[in-house]
């Protein structure tokens, strides 16, 4: 999503994305690890966003319908973006090559 650090900008993140951070440092670092994400989260000044509306979850069928190979979690990052004019942050080109490449909606690789 945007630079958080401009005015009136905002930095969000889907509970479904969270969740795959979390699954991920329970596996590689345990519970205790995984437990402090949503922490780290409200200190970065990362808002989670827990629900999916209609106008999210369409937007993110639809991407997942054109774009057969992308997550579903990585749909809804993209839907998100789309929804709130944002830019997605990532670090997976794997996936989202295609994407930026299709200029779907602003992506900003992180490495």
């Amino acid at each position: 999503m945007p630079d958080s650090e401009g005015p009136g900008n905002r930095c969000l993140i889907h509970a479904v994305n969270v969740c795959e951070v979390y699954y991920d440092l329970y596996r590689r670092s345990g519970e205790e690890d995984a437990s402090a994400l949503e922490e780290i989260l409200v200190d970065l000044g990362i808002e989670l966003v827990e629900t999916i509306p209609s106008a999210l979850w369409r937007t993110a069928g639809k991407l997942k319908a054109e774009w057969r190979r992308i997550s579903l979690a990585d749909c809804l990052a993209l839907a998100l973006a789309i929804l709130e004019n944002g830019t997605v942050l990532t670090s997976d080109h794997h996936e989202l090559d295609p994407i930026a490449q299709a200029a779907v909606c602003p992506l900003q690789f992180i490495r």
